[in-house]
């Protein structure tokens, strides 16, 4: 009986997805960048506690205790990393002062700017340790190796966009939320489940495939667009553009002090529709779960907490979107880094489901 209730109740989750991924789709669409903005600043912090706490209750699927330690240090590292890059270059592009009058603060702060790419790769390796490796000695020997390749690829400019960029962003909101799914379709043996994965592919295809009557004459609120770029989210667009449309002279527009320029094209409307479209639904899609994997059955204080940090959060966004980023920007690494474990899992149970392995990880499964 129990079963039957769960599968009927996880069929109707899958089909609610097919409908928040068309939804989001059509959101994005129509309100590319303000959708995203407020996606981030809204959704985004109550995701973040909400996911943490659920993660914290299930040991974070590793198969030691405080494996998690280390990958909040990491994700403090990229806090660190991104704060070195505010520091570095101020709305001036001069360093800041307080680097700027002391060599040894400007050496530390650039090796922590051009070390962010390591602390991703590192953390992502030491998540399959944690998951599928008990015995200490193979633990420290697999860490110290991800230590060691993540340094013969420093220089590697595939190395650094990918980890540096991609992995914490638009691989995390929609890869890793695409493999999810396609891990709890192939667990469940759910048509529905699958249907919600083709959906989300159609959806991203959808989007590269828009034309130019779509945007024309759009027009975007200069505050909104002046938000946006002083988040410095453009950088994640201009990652995408050399990406989809590597023929088009992006640096010219950015030589000539233009940034709005490459935005304001075909592909650029584009590109900033998939972005608000995958962190929308990626937000939508775990507040759809709730009724499957159960984050809201926790300790009140818990959920009161996060209540109060989450409302405090988003007055923070409003007051000044800037410092809103700034200061929950360790939270949102955070959230990231904690879950690669789970990443992790759901790769290992799509291999393990299609027949090609049956790697058995310490952790936890998930429900």
């Amino acid at each position: 009986m129990k079963s039957s209730q769960h599968s009927y109740q996880a069929h109707y989750v899958d089909f609610l997805n097919i409908g928040l991924i068309f939804a989001s789709l059509w959101l994005a669409v129509q309100l590319p960048f303000e959708l995203f903005l407020f996606s981030y600043a809204v959704l985004g912090p109550l995701h973040y506690l909400t996911e943490i706490n659920w993660l914290r209750e299930r040991q974070f699927f590793t198969a030691g205790r405080r494996d998690w330690w280390w990958l909040a240090a990491f994700a403090f590292l990229i806090f660190l990393s991104f704060l070195s890059s505010e520091f570095l270059r101020a709305s001036t592009a001069e360093p800041s002062p307080i680097i700027k009058g002391s060599p040894v603060l400007y050496e530390i702060a650039r090796f922590l700017e051009q070390s962010g790419s390591a602390f991703v790769f590192i953390a992502l390796g030491l998540s399959a340790v944690f998951v599928f490796i008990r015995r200490p000695l193979w633990r420290w020997v697999l860490g110290l190796l991800s230590v060691g390749i993540a340094l013969l690829l420093r220089s590697q400019l595939w190395y650094s966009v990918m980890f540096g960029m991609l992995v914490p962003t638009i691989v995390h909101v929609w890869l890793f939320t695409a493999l999810f799914m396609l891990f709890g379709a192939i667990k469940h043996r759910s048509l529905p489940g699958f249907l919600s994965v083709l959906s989300l592919l159609v959806a991203v295809l959808i989007i590269l495939k828009l034309g130019p009557g779509v945007f024309s004459g759009r027009q975007v609120d200069p505050q909104v667009v002046s938000t946006y770029f002083l988040s410095k989210f453009q950088f994640l667009n201009l990652v995408l553009f050399k990406i989809l449309a590597p023929s088009l002279q992006v640096q010219k527009y950015l030589r000539e002090q233009m940034p709005w320029a490459f935005m304001n094209t075909l592909y650029g409307w584009r590109i900033q529709t998939l972005i608000a479209f995958a962190y929308t639904y990626h937000y939508l899609n775990w507040f759809s779960k709730t009724g499957i994997i159960r984050w809201h059955r926790t300790n009140r204080k818990n959920l009161a907490l996060a209540a109060g940090v989450w409302v405090l959060s988003v007055a923070l966004y409003f007051y000044n979107y800037h410092v809103g980023l700034v200061a929950l920007f360790f939270l949102s690494m955070l959230h990231v880094f904690l879950e690669f474990p789970l990443n992790v899992l759901s790769v290992r149970g799509i291999i393990a489901g299609l027949g090609f392995g049956n790697l058995k990880p310490f952790a936890r499964k998930t429900s």
